[in-house]
């Protein structure tokens, strides 16, 4: 199984012979940021969106997407907090608890929105979407920004750190850096 494995490594990096695998792998680390930093523009927008629908009664005015994703993000995030909620306050919720406090509730309301947006667009029954496939794609979707997230956060605390031992005072022994004289 292993030479198999190999195998297929060696056959996807050759794929592309354009890319060197080193390339490949920033290109990949920019369009994995570039899409986490889409979400929480997007959560943004939302806030803002029903924030100044709100102040000016402008809702009947938006666009028939919008006034739905409008509609529908207030009662997910909602939903969703009070779920969490929930969760730290002990209830048992076995199959999902350990995930489902790991992003904010605006976040996972934003990403299932468009989930289930996409799924009913690009579904071929008029419309509808199998209720499993829907649970399904919104899990992986969110277990995927899951990821993303715990990645950023660790090379932010990674440049964080570097920038502290960086901004240390010029002339100092290491010894009286740690201690911090």
């Amino acid at each position: 199984m292993r030479k198999e494995e190999e195998h297929f490594s060696r056959r996807r990096l050759r794929a592309n012979p354009g890319i060197g695998s080193r390339k490949h792998r920033v290109l990949r680390r920019r369009q994995v940021k570039i899409e986490a930093e889409a979400w929480e523009l997007a959560t943004k927008e939302y806030k803002e969106l029903l924030k100044d629908m709100c102040e000016h009664k402008l809702a009947p005015n938006l666009p028939y997407m919008k006034s739905l994703f409008l509609g529908w993000f207030e009662p997910f995030r909602d939903a969703i907090a009070k779920e969490q909620e929930l969760i730290r306050t002990g209830k048992s919720r076995q199959g999902y608890a350990l995930y489902f406090d790991l992003l904010p509730a605006d976040k996972m309301s934003v990403i299932a929105m468009h989930q289930l947006a996409a799924m009913v667009m690009t579904g071929g029954q008029h419309g509808c979407a199998r209720v499993v496939t829907a649970a399904c794609m919104i899990g992986d979707a969110i277990e995927q920004e899951i990821r993303i997230h715990n990645i950023l956060e660790k090379t932010r605390k990674r440049k964080e750190k570097a920038n502290e031992s960086k901004n240390g005072v010029e002339g100092e022994s290491p010894a009286v850096k740690k201690k911090g004289y």
